[in-house]
């Protein structure tokens, strides 16, 4: 970026640099879930205990790819488990991703990604989000949630002070790419595919009390392409807002408990499941891929696989494919292992039984 000033120059206020805080994995854990994820270079414990990984952005920006490919974004644990419990511990994150490979929401996304890449040697620490509920445009006024999301702010390198903001527990739309912390306009990245792209601007809230000097947020924006009437332009749209002020262990578990126990939060009465898969070359070359696009996972386009409820749709780019709308509990559990590579057991499902996000069983 040419400009040289806060908050357009891709730093912390105060151009505060990011510390590096040990893992609480350890390098054999790291290395396999590097393995999970098919990272491209093997790294061994003992390669990664002396420092061997290089905390590039270039492999940053892989590695959340090859995350995000592989791990789920789910809620399943609120429905099909005994006690209904979003389980964010980072020890019980890694049995349920990396071992049963399965996956979480926000808190657990980001807090396993956390621990994960400081594993690796990252300098990285989380913020805290307020999801925006209005598919209005930006400009009109959001309605924000509380503080019920979680981000990641990641240095890359040693000492510099270049700041990304970094998401593996969006779902849908967010970022799959680290994007550098500067509202420049200039600043735009692609998504998942170029029918995506997300930028970050700041802004007030409407409803802040103070005059003068009110409080201003950073924001993550999406666009996409194609999805709005053949006469009008694709306009952004805000997905949530965040703040650089760090938030820790007990701040999550306090809104993890919120979200995953309280009735009428987004996640309380439907299954939520969020699959991201690589698109075939055909579908890639339909939109534009160039032949090497294909090559690597820091340029393959990507899909993604959603359920909301009983529905499933195949995303990619602008289009939407229903796949099945389930009618039963079975019938959703055999939509989950086909289109999510997801399982549960007959056991599990049975602690769904006569809640609101239940299907019939009959």
């Amino acid at each position: 970026m040419s400009t040289t000033s806060w908050p357009l120059n891709g730093e912390l206020r105060d151009s505060l640099r990011i510390k590096r805080i040990p893992s609480r994995y350890t390098p054999s854990q790291i290395s396999h879930w590097l393995t999970s994820i098919s990272f491209p270079t093997s790294y061994t414990a003992a390669d990664l205990a002396r420092g061997a990984f290089p905390t590039t952005l270039a492999n940053m920006h892989v590695i959340n790819r090859l995350h995000i490919v592989k791990y789920p974004y789910e809620n399943t644990a609120m429905h099909y488990t005994k006690n209904r419990d979003m389980d964010i511990s980072p020890e019980g994150l890694y049995s349920r991703i990396v071992c049963e490979g399965k996956g979480s929401y926000c808190f657990g996304m980001n807090i396993f990604f956390l621990e994960a890449v400081r594993g690796l040697g990252y300098r990285v620490y989380s913020g805290a989000g307020r999801i925006n509920e209005s598919e209005t445009p930006t400009g009109e006024p959001p309605l924000y949630t509380p503080f019920v999301h979680m981000v990641l702010f990641v240095q890359p390198g040693e000492d510099g002070l270049t700041t990304y903001l970094m998401d593996v527990g969006c779902g849908g739309s967010g970022p799959s790419r680290p994007i550098l912390l500067s509202c420049d306009p200039q600043n735009v990245v692609m998504g998942v595919s170029p029918m995506e792209s997300h930028r970050l601007t700041r802004g007030a809230r409407p409803d802040c009390s103070l005059d003068g000097s009110p409080t201003v947020d950073w924001r993550l924006e999406v666009m996409h392409a194609g999805k709005e009437s053949s006469d009008k332009e694709p306009v952004w749209r805000i997905v949530y807002a965040f703040t650089e002020v760090e938030f820790f262990e007990k701040d999550y578990q306090a809104a993890n408990f919120a979200v995953s126990k309280m009735a009428g939060t987004f996640f309380s009465d439907k299954i939520v499941f969020s699959k991201h898969f690589w698109l075939t070359k055909k579908e890639a070359e339909e939109l534009g891929a160039e032949p090497n696009t294909e090559d690597s996972p820091a340029t393959r386009y990507i899909g993604r696989i959603g359920v909301k409820g009983a529905v499933f749709n195949r995303h990619v780019g602008a289009g939407t494919e229903l796949l099945v709308e389930a009618k039963t509990e079975y019938e959703r559990r055999d939509a989950l292992r086909k289109y999510g590579g997801f399982d549960i057991s007959l056991d599990d499902l049975e602690h769904i039984r006569g809640s609101l996000a239940a299907l019939p069983f009959e």
